[in-house]
C-alpha cells in the first residue's frame, strides 16, 4: 500500500512538473468568422466576412425611375494577434470595387496603451463615422459629407495610436504620415508611381465620462445599451503637401506647373471636428468637416507664364468647402431601430465648374437585427437637395438592404 501511495504521488509530482501540452482551439462564430487559438490562446487567428446585398429604386424629376439590385459591398478579410496581442497583421479586401484591396498593416504593441502600425488603414484624419467599418454603420451607406471629402479614407504609411486614462477621464490619441495619395499609392504597375509630398494626419479624442463599453464608439447602433451617458469629443486634421487628386485619395488626376514649366501641385488640408453621444440604446452623432487648398501662388494650368491659376479657379481641381453631418437612432430592446441622419456640403467658392456644388440628403431608415449586427434587415429612404443643373443625379431614393457579418 505504501509502494502504492508513494508510486502515485511520485506521479503527481511528475506531471506537474512535465511541460504541459499546448491546446489548440477552432471554432466559427457568425459575426466572429472562423476563429483559431494557437498555443493556449497566445496565437489568435481570424477570417471573416461582410456581405452587402440591396434592392434600389431611385428616382430624378420626371425621368423613368431605375431600379438596381446587387451586392454592395463584399468583403473579405484575415487578422491574427500573436504573443498575447503584441503583435498584428489585417488583410481585408472588397470584391464588390474594382480596386478590391481596402486594408494591408502590420501593428506592434511595446506596451499596453501604445500601437505602431505599417501598411494601408483608414486614416486618423477624419470624422468619427469614418472610424467606422462598413458593416458598423447605422444606415447602407456613408453620408453625403463623408463620400465627398474622405471616400474609403485609407491611407498608405507609418500610424501611431495611444489610449490612456486621466482619472475618470479617457483619452485616444493618433499621429500618421502617409503617403499622400490614398489607397493603393503607388497605383498598379511600377512606372505609376506617387505624386506629391506627404500627407501629415492626427486625431484627438476625449472620452470625459469615461470609454464607451467595449467596441461601442466605434458602431453607429448602441448596442451596449450604456447604463451611464458616454460622450466622446473628437478633432482630426492632416495636411497633405502635393495633391494631383481632388481629396488627396489618388494621384495623376491633374497637373499644375511653377513659372519654369515644372510640376507643381498645390496643398490640400482637412480638419474635421466630431460629438458622438449613446445612453440606453440612443445614439447621437455630429460631424463637421472643412477643407481647404493652400500655397497655390504661382501656380499655372499649363507650362507657360500666360496661363495663371487664378484665385477660385483652385475649387475646379479640388473639393474644397464645408460639410455637417447629424445622425441619431434608437435600438430597442427588441432589436428592431429607427435612424434620422441629415447631411449638407457646401462649396467655399460658387464657381461654375467647381467640384462642389451646395447639396444635402435626408435619410430615414427602419432596421431589424436578426442576430445583434451580425444579420440585418433594413428599409431606408433618401431625399437629395441637389443643384438644378445636375440631371444625371436622383431626387430620391429607396433601399432594402440585407446584412450579413461571418
Amino acid at each position: 500500500m505504501k509502494k502504492i501511495l508513494s508510486f502515485l504521488l511520485f506521479l503527481s509530482f511528475t506531471i506537474a512538473l512535465y511541460p504541459q501540452v499546448n491546446e489548440n482551439k477552432v471554432g466559427f462564430e457568425l459575426g466572429k468568422g472562423l476563429n483559431i487559438q494557437l498555443d493556449n490562446g497566445m496565437h489568435l487567428f481570424n477570417i471573416g466576412g461582410y456581405l452587402q446585398m440591396d434592392a434600389t429604386y431611385s428616382k430624378y424629376a420626371s425621368e423613368p425611375g431605375e431600379n438596381r439590385f446587387g451586392i454592395q459591398r463584399g468583403l473579405f478579410n484575415i487578422g491574427g494577434d500573436y504573443y498575447h496581442d503584441k503583435f498584428g497583421f489585417m488583410l481585408q479586401l472588397d470584391f464588390a470595387d474594382p480596386y478590391p484591396l481596402l486594408d494591408a498593416w502590420m501593428s506592434y504593441k511595446p506596451v499596453k496603451w501604445l500601437k505602431l502600425s505599417a501598411g494601408q488603414k483608414q486614416s486618423l484624419a477624419g470624422p468619427r463615422s469614418m472610424l467606422y467599418d462598413d458593416q458598423a454603420l447605422n444606415l447602407g451607406n456613408r453620408s453625403l459629407v463623408n463620400q465627398t471629402f474622405f471616400e474609403t479614407g485609407r491611407e498608405l504609411g507609418l500610424f501611431v495610436e495611444t489610449r490612456n486614462k486621466l482619472g475618470s477621464v479617457g483619452i485616444d490619441l493618433g499621429v500618421s504620415v502617409t503617403s499622400g495619395d490614398g489607397r493603393n499609392s503607388f497605383g498598379s504597375s511600377s512606372t505609376d508611381f506617387d505624386l506629391g509630398g506627404a500627407n501629415y494626419s492626427a486625431r484627438a479624442t476625449l472620452y470625459p465620462l469615461g470609454f464607451f463599453t467595449g467596441q461601442n464608439d466605434l458602431r453607429g447602433a448602441d448596442f451596449a445599451r450604456e447604463k451611464i451617458v458616454k460622450i466622446a469629443l473628437g478633432v482630426g486634421y492632416s495636411y497633405n503637401d502635393g495633391v494631383s487628386n481632388p481629396i488627396g485619395q489618388g494621384h495623376g488626376d491633374f497637373i499644375l506647373y511653377d513659372s519654369t514649366g515644372t510640376a507643381a501641385y498645390p496643398d490640400y488640408q482637412k480638419l474635421s471636428v466630431d460629438l458622438l453621444l449613446k445612453y440606453r440604446g440612443f445614439s447621437f452623432l455630429a460631424e463637421y468637416v472643412n477643407a481647404v487648398g493652400n500655397d497655390l501662388q504661382n501656380l499655372y494650368t499649363a507650362p507657360s507664364t500666360n496661363s495663371k491659376l487664378q484665385p477660385k479657379q483652385i475649387a475646379d481641381y479640388l473639393r474644397l468647402g464645408n460639410g455637417f453631418t447629424v445622425e441619431t437612432g434608437y435600438l430597442f430592446k427588441n432589436k428592431w431601430a429607427v435612424d434620422l441622419r441629415y447631411s449638407t456640403v457646401c462649396p467655399e467658392w460658387d464657381e461654375k465648374n467647381a467640384l462642389i456644388e451646395k447639396a444635402s440628403e435626408y435619410t430615414a431608415g427602419i432596421s431589424k437585427y436578426i442576430i445583434d449586427n451580425r444579420l440585418k434587415l433594413q428599409l431606408a429612404g433618401t431625399y437629395f437637395d441637389l443643384p438644378e443643373d445636375i440631371t444625371n443625379s436622383h431626387n430620391w431614393q429607396a433601399q432594402f438592404l440585407v446584412h450579413v457579418v461571418f
